[in-house]
């Protein structure tokens, strides 16, 4: 929402639609500023870039403004001109579609980020494209963490978007050279103040193989390649994860591309938005320090009653084993924990709802060591029917550990561009853990640090 929305600007308020006692993703004043980012958007390399902006407020008049604003990568960000700017006016439920190169003029060979702000709530997403290889990527908007960012004081003076703790984002996915796959990271810096990002690489095993850092103005955004680092340990082959970290708030993209092989499976390529949503087994019981009732796992984060802490993937398919074509997942689980393990139960589903094969009568179980990855591949599943299209659901049952995914769908039968790919998701929302990231390796002096309460009838 943005900060002229009637909708759930007073958490208590009765235009909050009876949507809980758990309000997702709410910013640490309790409002919302309307800003949101897509960490890359690009005209360069063969590359277009096409947003879609949604306005969604039922709140909103008709007629609501929307602006994006672009800033170039290794640019001055906020600090020096933007690329350019375009302003949409948009009823309720209405979409504007801004192709950068025909509505906006902006030149081949450019690359940088979007920034998005209305007073109203919208959604947006970025479809890029490259024509002369078939291949796109499609990113949604990530939103500002807090209502500060790109705030000001009463003075006037920028505010910074948090005043202590660590900001962590998680790529349960890194690839480089893979079977001819590689990644691309995309950082874009979303608060007023130049940010550095650090970007450590994670072996499969839980052995860290390097690290890079970027240093980014305000609102600019930096690309980190996997095939042009210099992290020895990051060789052709790898497949891993990576952490990254900031003390300032930032988003990432994270790209998956394959220019190598042969026949149809050449020119792949898929992207997902690097997350703090994860879940855990590791709730630790309330006590005086908090409010009675409350359950908080290692990242204080409140635990909705009735709710386990789990991770969904909307789209699970398995394509025919008989040639290793069709659409096909594979199912990236990464242990972001450097001290702990996690066990997890995994559980395949129809469409109907109803348990699918090879889960039917128990759970699929794993267990990631600290800082493991995992890839659990529909093919090797010789129970699932060839074919199926169903989702699947990751709950951790054991372990102090937090676990990250994503879902990557292949299908190389597709001439052209076969591929996507899906964050697994938890209850609290797809960019970030319940209260944000702020503060996540430390508690604040009252023990909540940026988390609001919220009581209920069980008195929590």
């Amino acid at each position: 929402m943005g900060p002229g929305s009637a909708v759930c600007q007073d958490i208590n308020a009765s235009d909050c639609y009876n949507a809980g006692g758990y309000i997702l993703g709410v910013p640490l004043t309790g409002e919302f500023d309307g800003h949101s980012y897509l960490p890359i958007v690009q005209t360069n390399s063969g590359w277009n870039s096409i947003v879609h902006i949604t306005n969604i407020d039922p709140s909103s008049p008709d007629f609501a403004s929307v602006t994006i604003t672009l800033y170039t990568a290794a640019g001055q960000g906020a600090f020096g001109p933007s690329v350019g700017s375009f302003t949409a006016t948009l009823n309720q439920g209405q979409t504007a579609t801004i192709d950068l190169k025909a509505d906006m003029g902006i030149p081949d060979g450019w690359v940088g980020s979007a920034w998005i702000t209305s007073d109203y709530g919208v959604v947006a997403n970025v479809n890029r494209q490259k024509p002369a290889t078939n291949m796109a990527l499609t990113n949604t908007a990530a939103p500002s963490l807090f209502a500060t960012t790109s705030g000001s004081d009463a003075s006037g003076a920028s505010v910074q978007a948090s005043p202590s703790g660590q900001f962590t984002m998680v790529a349960p996915l890194i690839l480089k050279a893979y079977n001819g796959w590689n990644s691309g990271v995309n950082i874009a810096n979303i608060s007023e103040f130049t940010n550095t990002v650090t970007v450590t690489w994670v072996g499969p095993t839980g052995n860290v193989v390097g690290s890079d850092s970027v240093s980014i103005p305000a609102k600019a955004m930096e690309y980190i390649y996997t095939p042009n680092t210099q992290d020895l340990g990051l060789n052709s082959g790898f497949v891993g994860a990576a952490v990254l970290t900031s003390v300032l708030p930032f988003h990432a993209a994270i790209d998956e591309v394959k220019y190598s092989g042969t026949g149809q499976d050449v020119g792949q390529a898929m992207s997902y938005i690097a997350t703090d949503a994860g879940a855990s087994a590791a709730w630790c019981t309330a006590d005086s320090t908090h409010k009675s009732g409350c359950e908080w796992n290692k990242y204080r984060v409140l635990k909705p009653y009735g709710a386990y802490p789990q991770l969904n993937i909307p789209l699970i398919q398995k394509g025919s084993p008989l040639t290793g074509m069709g659409d096909t997942s594979g199912i990236n689980i990464f242990n972001s924990s450097a001290e702990a393990s996690s066990t997890a139960d995994i559980s395949f589903y129809q469409p109907s709802g109803a348990l699918a094969a090879p889960t039917l009568n128990a759970p699929y179980e794993i267990t990631l060591g600290a800082l493991n990855t995992a890839t659990i591949y529909t093919m090797d599943f010789s129970e699932m029917s060839a074919g199926f299209q169903g989702s699947a659901q990751i709950v951790p049952v054991a372990g102090a550990g937090v676990l990250f995914g994503v879902s990557n769908n292949v299908n190389y039968d597709v001439a052209g561009d076969g591929s996507a790919v899906y964050n697994a998701v938890n209850a609290w929302g797809q960019f970030r853990l319940y209260c944000s990231q702020e503060g996540t390796n430390s508690w604040a002096d009252n023990g909540f640090g940026s988390c609001i309460y919220f009581s209920n009838s069980n008195g929590g």
